[in-house]
């Protein structure tokens, strides 16, 4: 299994080029899935009247919660991994998960073998957004730089030759 972190500010492109990569894994009947580590936060957020909404406010709310969590006993990141598991278990190819804070990120890749990608976007690159998940994206040194400045017909682009020299390239190594 392909395991990806996958990183950018808000806006910048990351799950358009993530859906991109899944279908092209589909046209190739390769299992490809992809998971956030904010994905349990935003259930808990739920209950608390969040309406999912992705305006500054509530992206400060997610990280604030995110963090309590993770301060208290590490939920989040337990969440995923336990996730991950499944997902080596029943055979997938490749995983993407979107992870934003340098500390997980490097807790996560002691466990399991992952690249770190960023999606770079110039539009999203210095927006402010007023908490520490989103304005530390640009902290880390990621394997892989995406570029989304242009067009999504671009995009595309690099995510085929992502995907021709990641996850086929390497799978074609095996």
């Amino acid at each position: 299994m392909k395991i990806f972190i996958v990183n950018g500010k808000g806006g910048s492109g990351k799950t358009t080029f993530e859906n991109y990569i899944k279908k092209l894994c589909s046209k190739n009947d390769l299992e490809c899935e992809v998971i956030s580590i904010i994905d349990y936060v935003k259930e808990i957020a739920s209950l608390c009247k969040w309406n999912g909404s992705k305006t500054n406010k509530d992206r400060k709310f997610l990280c604030d919660l995110k963090k309590l969590l993770t301060d208290y006993n590490s939920l989040p990141l337990q969440i995923v991994l336990d996730e991950v598991k499944i997902f080596v278990d029943e055979c997938y190819d490749v995983l993407f998960i979107d992870m934003r804070e340098k500390e997980d990120i490097d807790n996560f890749k002691k466990y399991y073998n992952a690249k770190t990608i960023l999606v770079d976007n110039s539009r999203t690159r210095n927006n402010n957004y007023g908490n520490s998940a989103d304005d530390e994206v640009y902290n880390y040194e990621y394997d892989i730089i995406i570029h989304n400045d242009s067009t999504i017909k671009d995009l595309q682009v690099e995510a085929s030759i992502f995907y021709n020299s990641y996850i086929l390239g390497d799978l074609n190594d095996d």
